[in-house]
């Protein structure tokens, strides 16, 4: 057991180094600097960005396996594309994550979340936990439905720190060694800002709210004892993209 497990975290590490260190000279470069949006006009301006951070950062990220493992870990990173403004893609760059489940029960899965990357001269860190429902008895060999409710905090941004609490139900369908996933959630966000005018260069305060509706789908497919991953978030405004590889710890 723990000459696997080590296997399992091993691999895992060398995944997530990977990821990041891939991502590290072009795409992983997000400007979260939000003072060129003038302080009359900035809730219109802002609100996009903050509604394609949260599309990137707000919605399902873990998956339990139903009753096969005792530990998921997952390395993933996603990008986000706004339908009326492409220059949002760049400002919101690309994300890694980093995630882990524990199963405490047949139907209930408890993990976190945290990563760590550069925006212009900011670190920014978002962290966050989650906790996933998988309703139906033990004598089930399949549970098809899953929620997952998650709070996750984004900060180290000059401009403004970001918190999101999200809901999303999933269904889930076997297909032979693939499962496919889709479904809906909802993402609600505050924001505190305290930007600089580009007009008068005085440093300005606000705080937003807003909520976040999506349909969300995926696949993941088994690689000997790894799973790889594609997931889809698409709202009336944009979509993001999660690419994620994980392994189970039985």
């Amino acid at each position: 057991m723990c000459k696997k497990a080590s296997a399992a975290l091993s691999k895992s590490a060398i995944v997530f180094l990977l990821l990041v260190l891939s991502q590290g000279v072009r795409a992983q470069k997000p400007d979260y600097r939000l003072g060129e949006w003038v302080e009359d006009q900035f809730s219109v301006s802002a609100k996009p960005f903050f509604h394609q951070v949260v599309l990137q950062s707000g919605y399902q990220l873990l998956t339990g396996s139903g009753k096969d493992g005792r530990i998921v870990l997952n390395s993933s990173g996603s990008v986000s594309a706004a339908f009326s403004d492409n220059t949002l893609m760049n400002k919101t760059g690309f994300t890694p994550f980093f995630s882990g489940l524990y199963r405490i029960s047949p139907n209930l899965w408890l993990g976190g979340l945290f990563s760590g990357f550069r925006a212009g001269e900011d670190v920014i860190i978002l962290s966050g936990y989650a906790a996933e429902v998988i309703p139906g008895g033990d004598t089930e060999n399949s549970k098809p439905w899953s929620i997952e409710v998650s709070r996750r905090n984004l900060e180290g941004a000059d401009d403004f720190s970001l918190k999101t609490v999200s809901v999303t139900l999933s269904r889930r369908i076997n297909f032979g060694k693939a499962l496919l996933l889709y479904g809906i959630g909802s993402a609600f966000f505050n924001v505190n800002v305290h930007a600089v005018s580009p007009v008068d260069g005085n440093k300005f305060k606000t705080r937003m709210e807003g909520q976040v509706n999506a349909l969300s789908g995926g696949v993941e497919y088994p690689f000997g004892d790894l799973i790889s991953g594609l997931k889809v978030s698409l709202s009336g405004q944009g979509a993001s993209i999660m690419l994620n590889l994980g392994t189970v710890i039985n």
